[in-house]
């Protein structure tokens, strides 16, 4: 309680205005202003000199000549400004009535004051003053009428009084009859008693904290305390012995301070939610979140007004902001670790590490999301490496089976649904500032697993690889191993396999060609031309060797006497060929060289020869 000291007399004006925030008030005269000890005040009332309607009580709590020290605005009255002249007086008032020490001749005098709880009446004399019968008595109030009769003692009831107050001799049995003001602006009187229940500990019903004794019956009593209400119990520093899980009736929050450990086989676990102090785990950590009226299980729930930004500057709403630093040399730093254990049986059904909802969202068709200047800006997850992490950032987003089985790997890596226009989209310039180097240096998407199959793709689709926007290309599928290679193409199924180039779907008629090279220069080429014709020509001298166009063939093109290149040649055998053609197309004939008789065959129905003169 506060301890007031008082001065008769203490009666006079402002000597200078005061603002409504001023500490310090200039008095008129500083007659009977008392000594006012540390630690100890002065209740000071102000009042206007015109009506005496507008008051203000201050605490004084230095006196030095005529100026004071205060603290303003007390016992719910508020801070006024006053001008020159304003009254200013000492009197008792309401918080002093109920914490201030009073005195009497003796029993009689006490019978005229009624009883108040939380004061205490010294008598100076029991029938006559100084007799050397004097005893302190407290005030006791707001029983039943008829509680108290006076018995001229250790029970004074006043006169008047009906019984349901009285003076009770001796000190005061506990803090239900001190009183208590906290002194700000506003604050009401009340029993510190009242204010040492607005906390409740396991220690108020007698839990144990040296570990011996169970403790689980003062936990359950404690946890009960408000009914089936809210109610928030401490777990002060100790060992406490839990032989079984507490059974609260209310709806608890345990908050267990650092040093409190527990043993037995009893545990808060699943019994309302714990906020433990500076535990084992982490400065702050909640745990054991009971599952509301709806089923949902509430962990830490977090709900932000307003429209943040990209990137919290003042004026921001932000729901957590999570900040290591790595200042004492540790080895691994985790910015959040999430632990998720679904029942073995998979009985708990959908199971989510974490969810990220963007609600009500208005913006563009697709703006450049890393833009500062865009409202559109809405992303479900954004991974930033900034400035100070040694150049170093291995890797923004990893995903990995703590397994080397394969029982418990992830089934997906990565699964994307209902994604309007890109489910993953590489960005080469973000914000619109160019880089110093080139991004995706390797590769955009690399594949270094071993997996069976580096892109799978089912269902319906209109293309698998969308090159229409694409400027430059170097090569399509680059091979860089040192032993030949083969690029295969198969079909698994018992069906025929084809590869299809089309040059196009306009109106005009376009080349579509397939081209050999050696070392990055183009050698040889099949063309079909914008006549519709195959061409098989040769790109370093520009030579159409063979072209087919309306089932015909044409080979070459004139040659001059002595060419050395330009020739067609046909198969040879040394004598009459015997074998039969395994295969002709129709309308089409087989032809053989008999190099040794120089006879040209022709098979229609067997070997016909025609002479070649020399």
């Amino acid at each position: 309680m506060s301890f007031y000291v008082f001065a008769n007399n203490v009666n006079t004006q402002l000597a200078a205005p005061a603002a409504s925030t001023d500490v310090t008030l200039q008095l008129a005269s500083a007659s009977n202003l008392p000594t006012l000890p540390s630690g100890q005040i002065m209740p000071l009332t102000l009042t206007d000199t015109a009506t005496g309607t507008i008051v203000e009580i201050v605490y004084v709590t230095a006196i030095s000549g005529s100026t004071l020290t205060v603290i303003r605005g007390r016992e719910g009255t508020g801070a006024t400004a006053w001008p020159t002249g304003s009254y200013a007086f000492s009197t008792p008032t309401k918080a002093t009535n109920v914490n201030y020490r009073q005195t009497v001749s003796n029993i009689a005098g006490l019978r005229l004051i009624t009883p108040i709880s939380g004061n205490i009446v010294e008598t100076l004399g029991g029938s006559s003053l100084g007799d050397g019968n004097g005893l302190d008595y407290y005030g006791a109030s707001g029983a039943s009428i008829g509680t108290y009769v006076d018995n001229g003692s250790t029970i004074i009831v006043p006169t008047g009084g009906n019984g349901s107050a009285a003076w009770l001799m001796g000190t005061p049995p506990s803090s239900e009859y001190m009183g208590y003001t906290q002194g700000s602006t506003g604050s009401v009187s009340r029993t510190v008693a009242s204010k040492l229940q607005e906390s409740v500990s396991v220690l108020d019903f007698g839990a144990d904290p040296t570990g011996v004794a169970d403790s689980t019956a003062a936990f359950s009593a404690a946890g009960s305390s408000d009914g089936t209400g809210v109610v928030e119990v401490e777990v002060p520093i100790g060992t406490y012995k839990l032989n079984a899980n507490p059974t609260p009736t209310g709806i608890v929050t345990w908050v267990v301070r650092s040093g409190a450990t527990f043993t037995g086989v009893g545990s808060l676990n699943g019994i309302g939610k714990t906020i433990r102090f500076s535990g084992p785990q982490a400065p702050l950590f909640i745990e054991n979140n009971s599952v509301n009226t709806t089923g949902q299980a509430l962990g830490l729930y977090l709900h932000i007004g307003n429209n943040p930004t990209a990137t919290p500057v003042a004026g921001d709403s932000v729901a957590q902001t999570i900040t290591i630093n790595n200042l004492n040399g540790r080895t691994h730093l985790w910015g959040m670790d999430v632990v998720v254990a679904p029942d073995a049986s998979g009985s708990d059904g959908m199971c989510r590490v974490l969810e990220l909802e963007i609600a009500n969202t208005v913006g563009g068709s697709n703006p450049d999301p890393f833009s500062g200047n865009t409202p559109y800006r809405k992303n479900g997850i954004e991974v930033v490496g900034m400035d100070g992490s040694n150049f170093n950032l291995t890797s923004s987003l990893t995903t990995w089976a703590n397994d080397t089985t394969g029982n418990k790997w992830w089934l997906e890596g990565i699964s994307l649904s209902r994604i309007k226009n890109y489910g993953i989209h590489f960005y080469k310039n973000p914000g619109g500032v160019i880089d110093s180097i080139l991004p995706f240096q390797v590769a955009a998407i690399y594949d270094n697993s071993d997996s069976a199959t580096v892109l799978k793709v089912d269902g319906t689709h209109t293309n698998i690889i969308d090159l229409s926007n694409l400027t430059t290309l170097t090569s399509f599928v680059k091979m860089g191993q040192s032993s030949n290679q083969t690029l295969p193409f198969s079909n698994e199924a018992a069906f025929d396999i084809t590869i299809k180039l089309d040059a196009g779907t306009g109106a005009g008629i376009q080349n579509a060609s397939l081209t050999f090279a050696d070392r990055g220069t183009t050698q040889w080429g099949i063309t079909k031309t914008t006549g519709n014709s195959l061409a098989i020509a040769n790109s370093t001298s520009g030579v159409t060797t063979a072209l087919f166009n309306y089932n015909s063939l044409s080979i070459g093109g004139a040659n001059a006497l002595g060419a050395v290149t330009g020739h067609f040649s046909i198969p040879t055998c040394a004598g009459t060929p015997t074998g039969v053609p395994a295969y002709t197309a129709a309308g089409t004939v087989a032809v053989q060289f008999d190099t040794t008789n120089n006879f040209l065959y022709v098979y229609n129905n067997g070997w016909k020869k025609s002479t070649v003169y020399a």
